[in-house]
């Protein structure tokens, strides 16, 4: 699925908006697919970083593992933030 998401989002980038469609549904799609992109990629970015924080504990790098875990909450935080937006973007919260 994020590859899916990665190519459509880099096919995205390249509308310029002058196409048949109306620019603002271009914009408005475009954003709806970056948002979905951006929500997996930091899923994955979350997950790895509480990889290499077990990872970092298990070779005695509790502190080293305490900010990569801090890293990891604010990817989740950031994430909510981007859910948030793509709801009302879809106009399923106000």
């Amino acid at each position: 699925m994020a590859v899916l998401l990665h190519a459509i989002a880099g096919a995205l980038n390249c509308i310029d908006g002058e196409g048949s469609m109306g620019i603002m549904a271009d914009e408005k799609m475009k954003l709806s697919t970056m948002l979905n992109y951006w929500m997996e990629h930091n899923k994955e970015h979350s997950r790895e970083f509480r990889e290499w924080a077990d990872k970092a504990r298990g070779f005695g790098e509790a502190k080293v593992s305490e900010e990569i875990l801090a890293a990891a909450q604010e990817m989740d935080r950031a994430d909510e933030s981007l859910s948030r937006a793509l709801k009302r973007l879809e106009r399923k919260e106000p």
